[in-house]
Formats: C-alpha cells, sequence, structure tokens
C-alpha cells in the first residue's frame, strides 16, 4: 500500500512484483485512434481503461492491466473475446469512483486478480488522470499517455472505443471545451506540485492531434 505524500489517495498494487520506471496509458480519447506513436513503444507496464476491447487493434497489444469503469461489461462478447485472447491481463478497480457496479464484477472481485488505486482528486477529464496520478505516486520515472484528449474547440472528437460517440454529451458535467480546458490546466498544475516531491516526466504521444489539449498546454 503506497499513500501519497500530498493526501490525494491511496495505491494499493501487489502484482507489482519488481520496481518499474515506465508505464503507458492508453485512453480512449481520439488521439489513440489517429496516431501510432505508441504501437512499438517499450515500456515495462501496457494498461488500458474502460471499454478498451471495443477497439480490436488492443485485443493484440498486450495490455498487462485493465482499469475498470462503471461502462466495463465482463459479459459481455467482445470482452469475453477480449479477455481469451489476454488470458493473464491483470485488473485495477478505483472503488471510490465506481458509483454502480459494472455487470460481472462480483466474479473479478471474488477471484482477487485486481489491484486498487482510490485517488480522491477528479478533474472529470477521464480514468486517464487519475492513473498517471497513481503512477506518478508509485515512483514510476517515465509516464506515457495516448488518447488523454478532450474535444475540440467545436466540441467534436471520435472516441476509441464508442464507436457512437463523437460529440460532447450534454447532459455532462465538464460539457463545454472551456470547461475540459480548465480542468486540464488544474490537473497539470497539480502534476507540478507532485514534481516536487517525486522525479517523474510525463510524455504526451497524442502531442498535435486537434482534441489534444495537453497539446494546448505545452505538453509533448
Amino acid at each position: 500500500m503506497v499513500v501519497d505524500i500530498l493526501n490525494l489517495g491511496k495505491v494499493d498494487f501487489p502484482s507489482l512484483e519488481s520496481p518499474k520506471s515506465s508505464v503507458l496509458i492508453v485512453g480512449g480519447g481520439p488521439s489513440t485512434l489517429e496516431t501510432e506513436r505508441y504501437r512499438d513503444l517499450e515500456v515495462d507496464l501496457k494498461i488500458s481503461t474502460s471499454t478498451c476491447y471495443l477497439n480490436p487493434f488492443l485485443h493484440t497489444f498486450n495490455l498487462d492491466y485493465h482499469i475498470v469503469s462503471v461502462q466495463t461489461d465482463f459479459n459481455s462478447s467482445e470482452f469475453k473475446t477480449f479477455h481469451s485472447i489476454n488470458p493473464d491481463l491483470k485488473f485495477i478497480i478505483e472503488p471510490n469512483h465506481l458509483w454502480k457496479y459494472p455487470p460481472g464484477l462480483s466474479t473479478l472481485e471474488s477471484s482477487k486478480r485486481a489491484d486498487k488505486i482510490n485517488i480522491s482528486v477528479d478533474y472529470r477529464i477521464g480514468i486517464a488522470a487519475r492513473a498517471i496520478i497513481a503512477f506518478i505516486i508509485l515512483g514510476f520515472r517515465d509516464i506515457y499517455f495516448v488518447g488523454f484528449d478532450g474535444y475540440s474547440p467545436a466540441g467534436e472528437a471520435q472516441h476509441a472505443f464508442l464507436k457512437d460517440k463523437s460529440k460532447m454529451d450534454s447532459a455532462a458535467t465538464v460539457n463545454t471545451y472551456d470547461k475540459m480546458l480548465e480542468n486540464f490546466k488544474r490537473f497539470f498544475k497539480l502534476t507540478e506540485e507532485l514534481g516536487e516531491h517525486y522525479t517523474f516526466k510525463l510524455h504526451n504521444l497524442g502531442q498535435g492531434h486537434p482534441s489534444n489539449i495537453p497539446t494546448t498546454l505545452g505538453y509533448k
């Protein structure tokens, strides 16, 4: 169990059997679809999120971990196919962010195959933000990410996992480009504060994509 010194949360990762230094986090933003920078990257761990199993490429990407979300459906045919190709895949659960149990989660919990992260801060910009914080706290030196995007100023971007999600949700808490931009600013300010206590480098593999707000903020 790792408790961070800024009291952002707890990280419980018993499956990390030996020290690791680099991690790739694959989010659901459009840069996952439209860039190949991450595909041949050599890192210690590869992680994806939520409904990544709906993206056929990620079936054979040799992921090490999948971060569960309320949208993950363990009973779906797509997930079962994905898991059959990746039988050694491990899972990460966020107990304080699962506001409802996704279908099939109880089977996973009983198997004791899941690590946990409890990052209390949430900027409404996706699971990848909390994962970045968690791996900083765990001591990873190089944190690569792709698909950690917002939407374009026009409010459009094709989700990398959900084919029918290409525009901002009018019912969402963060439902304008300006709101999302401000949340990304706040998030990266936090990572700068973490940089005063931890040694790490963030690598934005979605750089240059029209919806990649970290590019706007100068993260390469």
